[in-house]
């Protein structure tokens, strides 16, 4: 009976031990995350670090239709938290397997996670509340 409940114990610390290094690793993953991006059904791209944000539009030459203009280019600060958000929300996305589709169409966006050794992971998705929740914040951190 003694070495039953022992190996039971046994049991328990190694299974925490593997769940607790489960935890730490994805924690690692997050932290390393260098660079964000964002395109979005236009064809705008904004590039996000750990301290700033950029929006580079499209202009009337790089357009399909030859006339569509994304504005003007924008820089700003970002905070650390605002960061964290930002990798939070595109864990969500890159989790949410429902919204990914296959092929870039209109209106659907990329996302671009880099990490420390310039890896990278890109998805697509399609229009959906997600990318428009996305979007909303990009915008008013250009806006501050």
């Amino acid at each position: 009976m003694k070495d039953i409940k022992f190996i039971i114990i046994y049991l328990m610390l190694i299974a925490n031990f593997f769940a607790c290094n489960a935890k730490i690793i994805k924690q690692k993953d997050k932290m390393q995350i260098s660079k964000l991006v964002y395109i979005d059904g236009s064809g705008n791209t904004y590039n996000i670090t750990t301290d700033s944000i950029s929006y580079i539009p499209i202009t009337p030459e790089m357009s399909s239709s030859g006339f569509y203009n994304g504005g003007s280019e924008k820089h700003n600060l970002i905070n650390k938290a605002d960061y964290q958000n930002l990798i939070v929300l595109f864990d969500s996305i890159f989790k949410d397997k429902k919204i990914q589709i296959q092929n870039r169409i209109k209106t659907s966006g990329v996302l671009v996670r880099y990490s420390a050794d310039n890896t990278s992971e890109e998805i697509i998705i399609a229009k959906s509340e997600k990318q428009m929740h996305l979007e909303d914040y990009l915008k008013r951190l250009l806006s501050e």
